[in-house]
């Protein structure tokens, strides 16, 4: 399984060629996110007709829901590097998913997760 980040779901919808061909060689079967990431997907939505699409298009793959444990490593790891690195909340989420659940996370702002022990990149 690989967690497409918020940015790269976005990305399919803005449809980037380049973003596109790498979910589909992924295959929907090894495709999931986080609800963290669904949740940014809605607050993006303009309107009805755009959140019933997205509410489809999201329902389709896995979606990681934010356990106990997710939201302690996320606390553990905002501990360890909210002094040196500024990430928003939200990306300490994403970032406790991956881990915990030990998914590769694809995403377009490796910058804001490469310091984080244990994440693992797709491509």
């Amino acid at each position: 399984m690989i967690l497409l980040d918020t940015n790269i779901l976005i990305e399919v919808y803005k449809k980037n060629q380049s973003i596109k061909d790498v979910v589909t060689s992924i295959g929907q079967n090894n495709l999931c996110t986080s609800v963290v990431c669904a949740a940014e997907l809605y607050f993006g939505a303009f309107n009805k007709k755009e959140l019933i699409g997205i509410q489809k298009d999201i329902s389709l793959i896995k979606i990681y829901p934010i356990e106990t444990s997710i939201s302690l490593l996320a606390l553990d790891l905002i501990r360890q590097h909210v002094l040196s690195n500024r990430v928003n909340y939200a990306d300490f989420l994403i970032a406790a998913t991956c881990i915990h659940h030990q998914l590769p996370i694809y995403t377009l702002n490796k910058k804001d997760f490469k310091f984080m022990p244990g994440i693992q990149f797709y491509k």
